[in-house]
């Protein structure tokens, strides 16, 4: 569970960040620190998450999503993507890859390629409802 506060600025070209605070529990019982950011252009945008679990063995670990997009029309998104984080059954600690998102008004949907050049390929689809 996370909670945050997020601070707009700009207008041609949108800075947003969301400075996150959040708890963990499981296996692992801890306190979370992190960070959500975009830049938004007229069509292309940036986007950032990092977390960081100081009480994960054996010291401490950080998640990060890091995308760059290109929007050619509005309602869709294509670009690049790495994450840091551990797939499981993958030893690479770092992903990279390309996506393609559509957005809709209440649903989008996107597909993530990750290590499209090696055996280690992963595939991830996400579907998102607004309201």
């Amino acid at each position: 569970m996370f909670i945050g506060y997020n601070f707009a600025a700009g207008n041609t070209v949108r800075f947003e960040v969301t400075p996150l605070l959040g708890v963990v529990t499981g296996s692992t019982h801890s306190v979370v620190g992190g960070f959500e950011a975009t830049v938004t252009g007229p069509r292309a945008d940036a986007y950032v998450e990092l977390e960081y679990v100081p009480d994960a063995s054996p010291s401490g670990y950080i998640y990060a999503w890091s995308e760059f997009a290109l929007r050619p029309v509005d309602w869709f998104r294509v670009g690049l993507v790495a994450q840091r984080t551990r797939v499981y059954g993958n030893s690479r600690n770092l992903q990279r890859g390309a996506f393609a998102q559509a957005k809709g008004k209440y649903l989008s949907a996107a597909v993530y390629w990750f290590n499209p050049s090696s055996h280690d390929q992963v595939i991830v689809v996400a579907v998102a409802f607004s309201y």
